[in-house]
């Protein structure tokens, strides 16, 4: 595999090697040069950027230089981060505490008082999830990792030597719009922390531009009797998780990175060549891969999701991880839950009798169903399935339903889709009560129904479940459809085809394009034999229960995390 950006992340980090501010001057003026649009109006701001990253690669010892660009902190957020981290703590950054923050943090450390008396014998760990909560997967940016933390957490307390395991999800006090309860309990060793905080939002430029407050936080919730016995687990290439994993090293935790090379993926074009974009677009997807190399010499142990994957990506996109001969380094999968209870054929019942806007009419009854699950998000592609679904004429003989959302306090990407929602239905009549959101449910809810949708035998024109996602690196609503039997159709952007074979156990498709979609549909999925139909739906059972069963997922991260810790308590 290679490309442009791989060619030149390989050139950078052979120059960085060197050491000097001159050669490094150079390779970080080419990552810049290649990304960032020509611009005269941020030249001065990347110009100060290129002093603070190379002050901050050759020590920041510079007291006097790090010290005139201090002055320039206000003048862009990614400027900030990057002078911020040449000064000497405490930063002089806007934590946006308040009153209703530290009424919140008095009230977790009330609440937590019990938890955190506990004695558990045996590796606790944290594994921190910042978008979201787990226990409100499909609502607001709530997404399928809840899932598979929540899950994963249950089956690893089963294990010897897991003493605690603790997921750890942000609360944003006064921009949250559902009760605060700190601790939550989900199983005998699996806990859930919200820990509150004030940020300007909880997305990546929120985090960016209150680290410093997230590292304040995160250090205030493992007691000191469990230092010695703790693992940080972050997920993301953000500042969220850099502020993890800074606390970790901080306080001598050992952290461990799950690794995706997102943003790095989308830097060329389908040619290879390298891509440049807008100054803000830019700066995120350097900042993300900035941090990508921070967590990478800060972590103990690195986690690449699927087999095969270091060698086919990370390396590439990641030359320094081939140098780590200390990194314990592991290829392990996402998994779900196995069911094997026999399906309520009334699960499917809630369609046409929802609470939200969106129901199926009772004269609908005799059609099959495309199935959509996932938080409502335009990156989910949920308005651009409904457009398939029109333009294809796909609602003769198809309800569209859609599962997720939350209704009664959306968040503004929600409300964008909801309003989408409610325009389409205005706009054509006709097709009222022929498409349903029910809204987010429980996730026993929705494995329910598409157990019942993937027993159905609805021959010529099978149940399909379609993830209109523009892309997933991995995709546990994808697995949850396949293990239930449903013709599954998934985006062939990020990490879907290592467990899709294209027309063997599902399908992949362009979920960027209209057209590609509904091909897929009417011109592949439609054009099956009623026995390839069957195959493949068995194809994809099959392939779930013998790869990702959460119980040997959760036994490959039970080996991996008694390694890290073996690694640095080698007596214990």
């Amino acid at each position: 595999m290679e490309n442009d950006f791989i060619l030149l992340r390989n050139e950078i980090y052979t120059l960085r090697k060197i050491s000097s501010p001159k050669v490094l001057r150079q390779s970080h003026e080419k990552l810049l040069s290649s990304l960032i649009k020509p611009d005269p109006e941020y030249k001065d701001v990347i110009e100060l950027i290129l002093q603070a990253k190379i002050l901050r690669d050759t020590g920041g010892t510079d007291t006097e230089s790090a010290g005139e660009l201090k002055q320039h902190i206000g003048k862009n957020p990614y400027l900030d981060r990057f002078i911020l981290d040449l000064l000497p703590p405490p930063h002089q950054q806007v934590f946006y505490e308040s009153e209703k923050t530290t009424d919140a943090f008095k009230d977790f450390q009330i609440k937590t008082e019990d938890f955190f008396s506990l004695n558990p014998e045996g590796i606790i760990l944290y594994q921190f999830m910042f978008y979201g909560d787990p226990a409100r997967t499909g609502k607001g940016i709530s997404g399928g990792l809840g899932t598979f933390l929540s899950n994963l957490a249950e089956a690893l307390g089963r294990k010897i030597g897991i003493g605690l395991v603790c997921t750890v999800a942000l609360y944003n006090c006064g921009k949250s719009s559902y009760g605060y309860a700190p601790v939550e309990k989900l199983g005998e060793k699996n806990y859930l922390l919200r820990l509150p905080v004030c940020l300007p939002s909880l997305d990546r430029m929120g985090f960016l531009t209150c680290q410093d407050a997230l590292e304040n936080s995160i250090s205030k919730i493992i007691p000191e009797k469990w230092k010695n016995r703790a693992i940080f687990h972050v997920r993301y290439l953000d500042n969220a998780s850099l502020a993890a994993a800074r606390t970790a090293q901080r306080l001598n935790i050992p952290a461990v990175t799950t690794l995706t090379p997102d943003p790095h993926r989308k830097i060329c074009d389908t040619r290879g060549k390298i891509q440049q974009f807008p100054f803000s677009e830019s700066m995120d997807i350097i900042n993300r891969i900035y941090i990508g190399d921070e967590l990478l010499s800060l972590s103990r142990g690195i986690v690449g999701i699927g087999k095969g994957i270091v060698e086919r990506e990370l390396k590439d996109y990641f030359p320094g991880l081939t140098d780590k001969p200390r990194k314990i380094i592991r290829e392990i999968d996402e998994g779900i839950q196995i069911i094997k209870s026999r399906p309520d054929r009334h699960a499917a019942d809630i369609f046409f009798q929802t609470s939200t806007p969106f129901s199926l009419n009772l004269n609908r009854t005799d059609k099959s169903v495309l199935l959509n699950v996932g938080r409502l998000d335009r990156f989910k592609g949920q308005d651009k399935l409904l457009q398939v679904w029109n333009d294809f004429k796909l609602y003769e003989k198809y309800n569209l339903v859609f599962i997720g959302g939350d209704f009664k306090n959306p968040t503004s990407g929600e409300e964008r889709i909801i309003n989408y929602f409610l325009q389409f239905s205005k706009d054509n009549p006709h097709l009222q009560g022929s498409f349903a959101c029910t809204g987010a449910l429980k996730n026993q809810q929705t494995r329910s129904i598409e157990a019942c949708l993937g027993e159905l035998d609805r021959y010529p024109f099978p149940n399909i479940y379609f993830s209109s996602s523009y892309k997933e690196e991995f995709g546990i609503s994808i697995l949850e459809a396949m293990a239930a039997g449903l013709i599954t159709t998934a985006p062939k952007y990020g990490g879907t085809a290592r467990y899709i074979n294209h027309g063997e156990n599902g399908f992949l498709t362009d979920t960027r394009s209209i057209h590609a979609m509904g091909d897929c549909i009417t011109k592949e999925i439609l054009t099956l034999s009623h026995s390839a139909i069957r195959g493949i739906a068995h194809n994809a059972r099959k392939t779930i229960s013998a790869h990702f069963s959460i119980d040997k997922i959760a036994e490959d991260f039970h080996r991996f995390y008694k390694g890290v810790f073996s690694s640095v308590h080698p007596n214990s």
